[in-house]
């Protein structure tokens, strides 16, 4: 499988938003705080503040990743007595297609850090999108809302991708919630406000997107405005709300 271009999510107020697809180049990198679930009344929890542990997404050109390598950076995790086969359960935009959902990730925690079967925090995307992976070959992928998920009933469920309803994988509590977040890319060409982040627009004599500015909340795409920098933002993008 090779991706060519991700699309970049954010989780505000518990929604998912697609953004704008944008091509990935070398050295590009997208990442994703993640936060203990608000709702987790499962005995897995977070030691660290919010934040402070990571999702990244990774361009690669190594032979077996599929164009891309996820890194799990999570550090004390309490997880008692449940610590092999947690799952990361991935929701994924492919061929036009939402499947939320889709994906099952297991990972281990030793000495409260998240490792892979690869004994690492870092593995290629290549093998982890199964079935799918010959449909979305040199097609967009796109990564949608991630949970933490305690173990499941069947790990041996995970390899089955997409995951059908009902499988033993992702039926595990969900402890901690994540999305990717929209790197300032000021760089990036654009025709349209489309083509932007949800808290830029579209320069139409540069063609780049530029910051959006703002006096209230309705001159906003996101609906938000920072009154004291006069620039629009959006909290659940970490885009300087205040």
């Amino acid at each position: 499988m090779k991706v060519q271009r991700t699309l970049w999510v954010a989780v505000l107020v518990g929604a998912v938003v697609w953004l704008p697809l944008r091509k990935a180049h070398a050295g590009a990198q997208y990442q994703s705080t993640i936060t203990e679930d608000s709702s987790n009344t499962s005995s897995t929890h977070l030691s660290k503040p919010s934040g402070a542990d990571k999702i990244v997404l990774k361009p690669s050109k190594k032979k077996g990743d599929g164009g891309f390598v996820i890194q799990l950076v999570a550090k004390d995790i309490n997880c008692g007595s449940r610590c092999q086969n947690n799952v990361i359960d991935m929701g994924v935009h492919a061929i036009g297609t939402d499947v939320p959902n889709a994906v099952g990730i297991l990972f281990n925690v030793n000495s409260g850090q998240a490792v892979f079967a690869n004994g690492k925090n870092k593995t290629g995307t290549g093998t982890l999108f199964g079935s799918l992976a010959s449909s979305i070959f040199n097609k967009s992928l796109g990564i949608g809302l991630i949970s933490l998920r305690q173990p499941g009933s069947n790990a041996a469920d995970c390899g089955n991708v997409p995951l059908t309803a009902g499988n033993g994988c992702n039926d595990g509590a969900i402890y901690a919630v994540s999305g990717f977040v929209v790197p300032a890319d000021p760089t990036f060409a654009c025709t349209d406000d489309n083509g932007c982040g949800i808290t830029q627009v579209c320069d139409p004599t540069t063609h780049f997107c530029a910051q959006e500015t703002c006096a209230g909340d309705t001159d906003c795409r996101s609906g938000q405005c920072n009154i004291n920098s006069g620039q629009c933002c959006s909290p659940g993008v970490g885009a300087g709300c205040p």
